[in-house]
């Protein structure tokens, strides 16, 4: 079967415009946006890690919503775990629950991690009140050079 002459000029044509355009879909998407290969270029979200007392666990819940809310941010916090959860374990309250469980160090030490994956820092210091891990958290970040914002004023 023979095809038509128009066919194979216009097969031609289409395969030398969607054979580049078919390698570049094989990338990943972040290339393609790099080099404006498509219209929407996706936004990396900015990783924030929320430090602060447990004793605003709610404050930090609120936060996390604020900021990720609109997806461009993705937030690495404190555990947070609802009232009857504790009460279920025999916790007397949901206040530094770490240092009722026993295991206040590996979770400091593992908030220390997520400082290093985070791109900023974002101190809940609630009527100005910053206790000693979260101070020791903020020097760590210091260190590293991370952008350092507090949800109040420092006094």
């Amino acid at each position: 079967m023979k095809r038509h002459k128009s066919f194979d000029t216009y097969f031609k044509a289409l395969k030398q415009n969607i054979a580049p355009k078919i390698k570049l879909l094989m990338m990943d998407a972040w290339t393609n946006a790099r080099y404006g290969y498509i219209d929407t270029q996706p936004v990396k979200p900015k990783i924030i890690c929320i430090c602060g007392s447990t004793t605003f666990a709610d404050t930090h819940a609120i936060m996390r919503w604020e900021f990720e809310k609109d997806g461009k941010a993705i937030c690495l916090m404190i555990n947070y775990l609802p009232h009857w959860y504790w009460n279920k374990i025999g916790m007397k309250d949901d206040n530094h629950f770490a240092e009722q469980f026993g295991n206040k160090e590996i979770l400091d030490e593992l908030h220390l991690r997520k400082i290093d994956l985070a791109d900023e820092i974002f101190v809940i210091n609630q009527g100005g009140y910053i206790g000693e891990s979260t101070r020791n958290e903020i020097e760590y970040a210091e260190k590293l050079g991370k952008p350092i914002k507090y949800m109040d004023p420092i006094k």
